[in-house]
């Protein structure tokens, strides 16, 4: 068994990554280039970060469109991110509220780093690495009074608090369309 899961390695590598991931990736696996090399479940596993970036958020893999439809029409992305739950310790694949694994192509909120800024400095919040969103809304979860938000619909907005302390600031996007 996968710890954290109810899934063995075997049927993990059988039912995801053979079908799914091994037929461009058994391509790195040569001397020129096994940096990606996924011939074995424990060089699967050292990319759990990488794979929930690429095949949860950003819907760039499986790359090629045959393997990316038979994917996500099979039970193989409820077992991958079971799998990728289980070994990020933190950043988990988005699911609906019944808990069904959500595709990719939904937008994807990124504020960016935590930032430490002078009283009265400006600091430059910016969402440029949010995925597939168009619109952006920056607020503070919990108003102080302290806080001045510029540009609060941009993907660019200026912070600037008048009182030192420590501030959330939460940042919402959309792209207009409806999500599965």
């Amino acid at each position: 068994m996968i710890p954290g899961t109810a899934i063995t390695d075997t049927v993990l590598y059988t039912s995801v990554v053979a079908p799914y991931c091994r037929t461009c990736h058994i391509l790195r696996g040569t001397k020129n280039q096994d940096d990606l090399d996924f011939t074995s479940l424990a060089k699967f596993q050292g990319y759990a970060d990488r794979i929930k970036a690429h095949v949860f958020d950003r819907g760039n893999m499986p790359l090629s469109r045959i393997p990316h439809t038979d994917f996500w029409n099979s039970p193989a992305p409820q077992m991958l991110a079971s799998f990728i739950d289980a070994q990020s310790g933190g950043a988990h694949v988005a699911t609906s509220a019944s808990g069904a694994v959500l595709m990719p192509g939904r937008p994807i909120a990124d504020p960016g780093p935590d930032r430490m800024v002078r009283t009265g400095a400006n600091a430059v919040l910016t969402a440029e690495n949010s995925l597939f969103a168009s619109t952006f809304a920056w607020s503070q979860p919990m108003p102080s009074g302290n806080v001045t938000i510029t540009n609060p619909n941009g993907m660019v907005a200026i912070f600037n608090a008048s009182v030192a302390g420590t501030y959330a600031v939460r940042l919402t996007v959309n792209n207009g369309a409806d999500f599965k």
